[in-house]
């Protein structure tokens, strides 16, 4: 879900606001790493 949302926000920033994919870079990495946590922790992502 986490993952799936920040393709959807960098595939539409880095198209309308190409400015902004500083932050949406940013953003993505750190969904990739909350992800990595809870696969860490051994809880399921819901």
């Amino acid at each position: 879900m986490c993952v799936h949302k920040c393709i959807h926000i960098y595939t539409h920033t880095h198209t309308l606001f190409q400015s902004s994919c500083l932050w949406v870079g940013t953003m993505f990495h750190s969904c990739n790493v909350y992800i990595q946590k809870l696969n860490f922790s051994g809880k399921k992502v819901s």
